[in-house]
């Protein structure tokens, strides 16, 4: 049987960055409304097996199993992703010809001004045992987020990740303190980052901000919170394109100055998927 979920109160915001609502489990709505008074809808039904039926501005739309419906009237569906049958298309991730020219920039770490982050600060007196020793002190944290990154000292010190099923994490290791103060930064990650962005505020996906981006060996570093840029030529053809990101984690992509969307590889389909 169908779930059927009840009309419920729409968040909006201007394009670009829509606020979720879930009206029940499984099942999401995001509007986005412009300036001028346009408006666009994305209906969603997260259930992998079950179709349900959602209630959006007291009209009644069915959503197909892992699902999302595009009304860019906040009215009329015009396309669900469950309904697109390609008749003899294969898809083929190709690799770009030639090598990609890679530059990043990192982000400065958070601090405890910033509502996502724990800071904290540790005093270690030179004759802790742990110093002389050189056994350093365990740590576990625990976290609702669907990521979590410690930094010691402004450097990384372990990374944690969840998934869609169960989102909460919990970090387990040992930390290399210093003599004197010693500054611990927790960022937890959940839908999105809404600090660590200074990139965003000075333009970097735009194309249009003065930073200083780093390349050659700095681009073997595995590190959050950095940002990656190169250029590329269009394929020939006007068909869809599609982007690969699986090994970039969680973030978001800009191509041309336009933001494209977000993306997370630990948000996946599960089972057989076979059109």
């Amino acid at each position: 049987m169908p779930r059927h979920s009840s009309d419920a109160a729409v968040l909006s915001t201007l394009f670009g960055g829509p606020y979720i609502h879930r009206p029940a489990e499984d099942l999401a709505f995001s509007v986005a409304r412009s300036k001028s008074g346009d408006c666009a809808a994305f209906l969603s039904n997260l259930d992998s097996t079950s179709w349900t039926k959602l209630t959006f501005q007291n009209v009644q739309y069915d959503l197909l199993p892992w699902s999302i419906s595009i009304l860019p009237d906040c009215r009329t569906e015009v396309y669900n992703t469950a309904k697109v049958r390609p008749r003899g298309l294969k898809r083929k991730m190709l690799p770009v010809i030639g090598k990609l020219s890679w530059q990043l920039y990192s982000e400065p770490i958070p601090s405890d001004y910033d509502k996502d982050t724990f800071e904290k600060q540790v005093n270690i007196s030179s004759g802790e045992g742990f110093l002389i020793s050189g056994k350093w002190p365990h740590r576990t944290v625990m976290s609702a987020g669907h990521v979590l990154h410690i930094f010691i000292n402004d450097m990384l010190s372990g990374t944690v990740y969840g998934n869609v099923d169960n989102p909460e994490v919990t970090y387990n290791g040992y930390v290399k303190l210093r003599a004197g103060i010693n500054k611990i930064s927790l960022l937890s990650v959940a839908v999105g980052l809404r600090i660590g962005l200074k990139g965003e505020s000075s333009n970097l996906g735009t194309g249009n901000s003065s930073v200083k981006w780093a390349k050659g060996s700095y681009l073997a570093q595995k590190r959050p919170l950095t940002w990656y840029k190169t250029t590329f030529n269009a394929p020939e053809g006007n068909d869809p394109l599609a982007i690969d990101m699986f090994s970039m984690g969680k973030g978001e992509i800009w191509i041309n100055g336009e933001s494209i969307g977000r993306h997370w590889a630990g948000y996946i389909a599960k089972g057989n998927c076979r059109l």
